[in-house]
């Protein structure tokens, strides 16, 4: 018979798997058993929370994280059922299941969700399923992610619910993580915490992308007790719940340092001049002009580019002009005219033009560089302020921009200290988020 039951489960998780995630009344899915339907399904959620997490989805995994809980109460409370196949169950079993499937289709789909509505829905299956007398439920897990950190440090996982049986000697609820057991460190019959490491449940040393979020799974156990006959001979029973832990990413988000360095910096212009006129007509006196220089100087604090300099002008009659050299930051020209009685008028309107060309010291904008902090980190500005820009894209989806000393960001603080600038995280022992 077993081998029997068996061969059936394989048949029906093959006949799942093939035909996708399953809606009640479409041929043989009906003939999945509980078990292997609810089984499936938290399959399903843990392959999209992982998908979410890579696409920097939180509130998916927020969402897949309250259906957990209500999948892994309904596998408890139907524990004596999970065996029926689902064609076979009562109507308000397939009412929850089938509510069940379709917010696993919502936090699988691309289309937003609301927390409160996944909570409100996650709970609404909660409290119709029927549970046995003094059966535990769990109705709550935080953190509702957990910051990652290099340097361990305590994290206190606690479970809100009716836990009947906690305190008492032989039923003290128990948690499996990693593959590692853990008991627990304070229960009562409403709530129950665990202090681990943050090491032992996200190890610093995984080989994980920094700017993604995390997760893994635990197994809460918690014993309980059916009543015996008149309340006597009770006997003992285990409820699981396989519950899926969330973690920021090991990085709040991209930090680029923005920063202008002093550097020299040579400018290069034409000069030209202002007009000269040489003419030996009237207004020259009517007489010959023979070599006359024309010294010219560059804008203050520019100096002459040798071999650069032109003489331009429009020179009529007997006229001539010789460069006289460049030198010392002057450019000169000699001009001749020349008179005659008879004949074409000797004049000569010019400019003098060259390159000149100086140095500046001034801002220049330096290589960006990337700051890759984790939680907890700090690193100090090397530059003096005024000449750095801190670019801030946390990993929420929130943008920051920090010029000086500000420490109104979440996650993300510059301060003065001791005349330099220090970037700090988050704490990651005290950060709660959302």
């Amino acid at each position: 018979m077993d081998i029997l039951r068996k061969a059936l489960t394989v048949i029906a998780i093959t006949v799942l798997l093939s035909t996708g995630a399953p809606t009640f009344g479409q041929g043989p899915v009906e003939t999945v058993t509980i078990g292997v339907f609810l089984s499936n399904l938290m399959d399903q959620l843990e392959q999209a929370i992982d998908q979410a997490r890579s696409a920097g989805e939180s509130l998916e995994i927020q969402g897949g994280r309250e259906v957990s809980i209500a999948i892994a109460n309904a596998q408890n409370a139907y524990s004596d059922s999970l065996d029926k196949t689902i064609n076979t169950v009562d109507p308000k079993v397939k009412s929850a299941l089938d509510q069940l499937q379709s917010m696993v289709n919502d936090i699988k789909s691309d289309a937003p969700i609301e927390i409160a509505d996944i909570s409100t829905r996650a709970q609404q299956v909660v409290n119709s399923l029927p549970f046995r007398a003094h059966e535990p439920q769990l109705t709550k897990f935080t953190p509702t992610f957990i910051v990652p950190a290099q340097q361990s440090y305590p994290v206190v996982l606690s479970f809100a619910g009716n836990f009947e049986y906690a305190a008492k000697q032989g039923f003290s609820p128990t948690m499996v993580l990693n593959g590692k057991r853990c008991n627990v460190s304070e229960n009562t019959t409403q709530n129950l915490r665990f202090t681990l490491s943050v090491a032992d449940i996200f190890p610093a040393t995984a080989n994980v992308d920094p700017n993604k979020y995390g997760h893994t799974t635990l197994v809460l156990v918690v014993p309980w007790e059916t009543p015996g006959l008149l309340g006597i001979g009770g006997k003992k029973q285990t409820d699981q719940y396989r519950i899926i832990v969330a973690a920021l990413p090991a990085s709040p988000g991209k930090i680029v340092l923005q920063h202008t360095v002093m550097q020299p910096n040579t400018e290069t212009r034409r000069f030209r001049s202002s007009g000269f006129r040489l003419t030996s007509q009237r207004e020259g006196g009517n007489d010959d002009h023979k070599d006359v220089p024309f010294s010219v100087t560059p804008d203050i604090g520019w100096h002459v580019v040798r071999n650069t300099s032109k003489f331009e002008g429009s020179c009529h009659g007997d006229t001539s002009e010789s460069f006289g050299g460049d030198g010392g930051d002057h450019v000169v020209y000699s001009v001749t005219t020349i008179h005659h009685k008879v004949g074409e008028s000797r004049i000569c309107d010019f400019s003098i033009s060259f390159d000149e060309t100086r140095t500046v010291t001034g801002p220049v904008p330096a290589p960006d560089e990337n700051i890759g902090l984790r939680w907890g980190d700090t690193h100090s500005i090397p530059y003096p302020a005024g000449s750095w820009t801190l670019i801030y894209d946390a990993f929420d989806g929130h943008h920051a921009e920090f010029k000086g000393a500000d420490e109104n960001d979440r996650f993300l603080k510059v301060r003065d200290e001791q005349g330099s600038s220090l970037i700090g995280t988050a704490d990651p022992k005290t950060l709660v988020w959302p």
